[in-house]
C-alpha cells in the first residue's frame, strides 16, 4: 500500500488497481471550559466497488473513565448520525496524566455519511451518552471541518461516485 498526496487532514493510500483507502485524521471536539475532549477519525475503504460503510473511531479524554457509552453520534446542520451499536476497544489511564482515554468505534452507512459530510453550514458536534444517561456534547472548530469536507468531498466521493 502506498500513500498519495492528501491535503493534510486526509491521508489517501493506493492499495492496488482501483482500490483506495481514505483516512480522515483525528479531529478534536471540545467541551468548553474543561479538559474533556473527543478525537474522531474516519476510514473510507474503496475496494474497487462502491463502499457500503464508513468506519468512525472516537476517543474520549476525560477525568473519569467512561466504562460504558450507551450511544454516540454526530450532528451537522440538522443531519444526525446515530449508530445502532458501538464497539469498545479499550479504556486506559494516560500515563503521567490526569485523564482517561476511552476508545470506541461504529459504522456509518456510506450514503448517510455522504449526506453528513456535504452539509455546508452549521456547527458540527458530537455527542455521547454515558452510564447514567447524561448526554455530553462536544464541538468542532468550523474551519477544520470545512477543510475535511472539501478534501473528503473531492477526493473520496467524487472518485467513488464516478465509478
Amino acid at each position: 500500500m502506498s500513500k498519495t498526496k492528501s491535503g493534510g487532514l486526509v491521508a489517501v493510500y493506493y492499495r492496488g488497481e482501483g482500490q483506495m483507502l481514505y483516512f480522515v485524521k483525528p479531529l478534536t471536539f471540545r467541551l468548553e471550559e474543561t479538559k474533556q475532549h473527543l478525537e474522531i477519525d474516519f476510514t473510507l475503504d474503496q475496494g474497487g466497488i462502491h463502499p457500503e460503510e464508513v468506519v468512525c473511531n472516537f476517543t474520549v479524554y476525560s477525568e473519569k473513565p467512561y466504562k460504558t457509552i450507551e450511544s454516540a453520534g454526530l450532528i451537522a446542520n440538522g443531519v444526525e448520525i446515530a449508530p445502532d451499536s458501538l464497539k469498545k476497544f479499550f479504556i486506559e489511564k494516560i500515563p503521567k496524566g490526569k485523564l482517561w482515554r476511552s476508545r470506541y468505534s461504529f459504522l456509518i452507512p456510506y450514503v448517510r455519511f455522504g449526506e453528513f459530510i456535504r452539509q455546508e453550514k452549521g456547527t458540527v458536534k458530537t455527542f455521547f451518552t454515558g452510564e447514567k444517561g447524561k448526554e455530553v456534547y462536544l464541538y468542532d472548530h468550523p474551519l477544520s471541518w470545512k477543510k475535511v469536507q472539501k478534501v473528503v468531498e473531492y477526493q473520496f466521493f467524487a472518485a467513488v461516485d464516478n465509478n
